[in-house]
């Protein structure tokens, strides 16, 4: 027999679950866990571009290095992993450095980085060189402090 007690209780319950489903918050549980997105082996080469942005310029992905993250995007949503191959997981677009925002923002960025300002580094090099081009890496003073052209984001994913 149903008691007034156990009907609140049910019709609570099936509100909360309305709600989850109508304001997608169970969209967004979702696509907050681990993912795969299957890059292959690591590039042959990365571009490094002003601000201190990486991105893989001959793959189809969309694929940045910025604070010591990689950062992608597919379908409109972002992720981020430690490793190239690593553990991806879906970030709010909010979250995304603004730096990565801008170099995927750049109309053909590949296209116009790998032609401009654009740094292409060998893979190993750029990585045994602590994530940074070539040039960068010198932009350091005997103190190792960057350089006023050199910031961080407000996110503090910073090297």
């Amino acid at each position: 027999m149903l008691t007034r007690k156990s009907v609140g209780a049910a019709c609570g319950l099936a509100i909360v679950l309305g709600a989850f489903v109508i304001f997608g918050g169970i969209k967004d549980a979702s696509a907050r866990v681990n993912i795969n997105l299957n890059l292959g082996a690591p590039p042959q080469e990365v571009v490094v571009v002003p601000g201190g942005v990486a991105f893989v310029p001959d793959q189809g992905n969309d694929v940045f290095f910025y604070g010591g993250y990689w950062w992608a995007t597919r379908d409109n949503e972002w992720y981020r992993s430690r490793d190239y191959n690593g553990r991806w997981r879906g970030v709010d677009r909010r979250y995304v450095p603004a730096p990565v925002h801008r170099t995927y923002g750049t109309p053909n960025y590949r296209e116009a980085y790998s032609k401009q300002d654009g740094e292409r580094v060998p893979y190993g090099q750029w990585k045994k060189n602590g994530h940074k081009g070539m040039a960068q890496g010198k932009h350091e003073d005997k103190g190792g402090q960057r350089d006023k052209g050199e910031k961080g984001n407000k996110h503090g994913h910073d090297n």
